[in-house]
This record gives structure tokens, C-alpha cells and sequence, in this order.
């Protein structure tokens, strides 16, 4: 009995510990080229729907809402939280905010899936862009990531062979 216990114990904490919310590209690619687009989805396992969620985007890229999807909280929305920055103590370049409340007792579970979307990326020059997904814990304000991802934005090896390729001939006539 107390063996069956603690399985079912350990069993549970490595379910608590796999939950929470994860970020989706697609397409899919990385690295990606600059002029390249992609669309980021947020998705949910197993977590109670009781989060105020921030999607920050840092580096060479342009954001913007495009058909913008809240499946927790349709009312609420996404909101463009970029300017003035709203939380001045971290570093970004677009900041955007799904309010995933469900003002309910108990919390219910967020449906498992895609629960925000519609954030679409334009990737401008060459370089690292971060996203990151976080909520703001109230009273004391610390911060809880759920994920972090990084796209590499590198040239197409076409222009990097011609520019050896220019780099050389330009060598040659000077030489």
C-alpha cells in the first residue's frame, strides 16, 4: 500500500513538472532568412487558466497582430503592451499581453492547445531573435518563465557565396 502511495506520488510530481505553456513557430525553420516571415502560437498543457501572459520579442525583427486568437479569454484578447515600456525592468522590443483569467472557483485547466496566436514575426536583418513567454506574479512581482526560444536569422547561402565570391574578384584586381 505505502509503495503504491509513493508511486503514485513520484508519478504525479513528474506530471506538475512537464505542465505549463511552451512557444510554437510556424513555419517551423530555424535559421531563417531576413525578409522571411513566421507566425508564433502558444500551447498549453495541462495548466490552470489563472495567468496575466507576456510574449516577448528581443532582436532584428518586426512584430505585429495579425487575426490575434485568445482561446482561454476571447473577450479579453492580445494586447501590444510595446510602448511606453510596460515592464521597464526587462529588456525587449515588442511586448504583447493575453489575459488568460478565468475568473472562476475552482480555476478551471486551460484547454490542451493552442490557446494564443496570431502574433506574426518579420524577420528585418541579420542576427539572434529571442521570444520569450512570461507571467508577472503579484504581490511581491517576480517573474515566471514558461518557455524561451531563439531564432538564428543568417543570409541565404546564395548571397554569402556571392559575397565571398565579389570579395575575392574586388582582391584580385587591386592585387
Amino acid at each position: 500500500m505505502t509503495r503504491s502511495f509513493c508511486t503514485l506520488l513520484i508519478l504525479s510530481v513528474c506530471t506538475a513538472a512537464n505542465a505549463g505553456l511552451t512557444i510554437q513557430f510556424t513555419p517551423s525553420t530555424n535559421p531563417v532568412q531576413p525578409g522571411n516571415t513566421t507566425n508564433i502560437s502558444i500551447i498549453a498543457q495541462s495548466i490552470a487558466a489563472d495567468v496575466s501572459l507576456y510574449i516577448a520579442i528581443d532582436g532584428p525583427a518586426g512584430a505585429s497582430l495579425v487575426n490575434p486568437m485568445n482561446a482561454v479569454n476571447p473577450i479579453a484578447g492580445i494586447f501590444d503592451r510595446s510602448a511606453p515600456p510596460h515592464i521597464p525592468e526587462m529588456d525587449y522590443q515588442f511586448l504583447f499581453m493575453a489575459d488568460l483569467n478565468k475568473l472562476r472557483i475552482p480555476i478551471p485547466n486551460m484547454p490542451n492547445g493552442t490557446v494564443v496566436s496570431g502574433i506574426q514575426l518579420l524577420f528585418q536583418d541579420i542576427g539572434t531573435v529571442e521570444v520569450y513567454i512570461f507571467d508577472k506574479k503579484w504581490p511581491r512581482g517576480a517573474y515566471y518563465e514558461y518557455d524561451r526560444q531563439t531564432l538564428m536569422v543568417i543570409p541565404e547561402p546564395m548571397t554569402l557565396g556571392l559575397l565571398a565570391l565579389s570579395g575575392l574578384m574586388i582582391r584580385r584586381r587591386k592585387g
